[in-house]
């Protein structure tokens, strides 16, 4: 059923300097009561469709993603769910338009994001799993990181044989750049998550517990957040196949049109000149360490260079005849400014 695909999806991915020049996402660009988001899947997706390397300004196409089917997330209050006298006031629930008898619940506060359970019905018997953990800290920003760790025990055959099983959650937010979707370009901090438990088996011999066999089960996936008000949820994601390095499982939310999306952006207007040009544009850049890109009007990025303060000359006589933006980001991923220019 796709409720059932798509609940394990987003509970699974919920479990991609200076101050002034990073993208830096706080409390208000997560989940609150009131938001509701549409959610596009593919079940498998193109195998142009990679994650690639961690660093900062990167690009990744991923215009191949295709919609399998969609699904509605809203966050509501406890009080709004089948299982309020099972989960606290103080938390939030996410339920699908594909099945109004599940919901995941969280706790957010200003410098987190928990998971606290799920509930569920089977066969008409309500099924509750309370599971406290961090799923982000906030503020978020490039370089942050984090890591838990979670040990359950279980005997089995009459105090013979027990079982361990440990479950490590870590994430680092290693890369930002430009996510390109079917619709339009996100400006985004990229999250790498890796799950990895550890199950150990021990037999109780000679009054004490040897083990005798362990197994491991990792598993990564990958999240791209923005800090567009609008979004308030990962605006894309990636579910690794760990022995083909290869994604089996992707979901991402609309995005602008390029033009659209860059006429949202406040911040400062960069000066080019000569504007229109033939061969050459100059520009002042104020940081010692400055990201330039230049896109075409369609969101084809069609330069990126990393350059320091002062008067930078950039050669753009083999660039097509019209019009381009130039976007100026600093080491963490924030728009320092913007322009447009003409070239002849």
């Amino acid at each position: 059923m796709k409720f059932l695909k798509s609940i394990s999806l987003v509970s699974f991915q919920l479990i991609c300097l200076t101050g002034f020049s990073q993208i830096t996402l706080d409390y208000s660009n997560f989940i609150s009561v009131g938001d509701s988001i549409v959610s596009h899947f593919d079940s498998l997706p193109n195998e142009n469709i990679q994650p690639c390397e961690e660093g900062a300004n990167k690009t990744w196409d991923f215009t191949y993603l295709e919609t399998d089917f969609t699904d509605t997330l809203s966050i509501v209050s406890t009080d709004k769910t089948l299982f309020s006298e099972n989960f606290s006031p103080s938390d939030i629930a996410l339920n699908m338009s594909s099945s109004d008898s599940v919901s995941l619940f969280y706790n957010t506060t200003d410098n987190h994001l928990k998971t606290v359970g799920s509930g569920y019905f089977v066969n008409g018997e309500k099924v509750i799993n309370k599971e406290e953990r961090r799923i982000l800290k906030y503020p978020l920003n490039y370089l942050d990181e984090d890591s838990q760790a979670f040990k359950k025990e279980r005997i089995l055959h009459k105090d013979s044989i027990k079982v361990l099983t440990t479950t490590e959650y870590e994430y680092k937010v290693d890369a930002w750049g430009d996510l390109k979707l079917p619709s339009g370009i996100f400006f985004s901090l990229r999250v790498k998550r890796s799950v990895t438990v550890t199950e150990s088996y021990y037999k109780y011999r000679n009054y004490r517990w040897e083990k005798y066999e362990e197994n491991v089960y990792p598993s990564t996936m990958y999240e791209w957040w923005t800090d567009d008000p609008k979004a308030k949820h990962y605006i894309a994601y990636l579910v690794m196949d760990t022995k083909t390095n290869k994604p089996f499982h992707a979901s991402f939310i609309p995005a602008l049109p390029f033009e659209e999306k860059i006429e949202q952006i406040q911040s400062a207007k960069i000066k080019v000149y000569p504007n229109p040009t033939q061969n050459f544009i100059n520009i002042d850049l104020l940081n010692s360490e400055n990201y330039v890109n230049i896109y075409s009007i369609t969101g084809q990025l069609v330069y990126s260079e990393i350059h320091s303060l002062g008067k930078t000359k950039i050669n753009v006589a083999s660039f097509s005849t019209g019009t381009y933006i130039l976007i100026v980001k600093g080491s963490g991923g924030k728009i320092l400014g913007k322009s447009k220019f003409i070239k002849n």
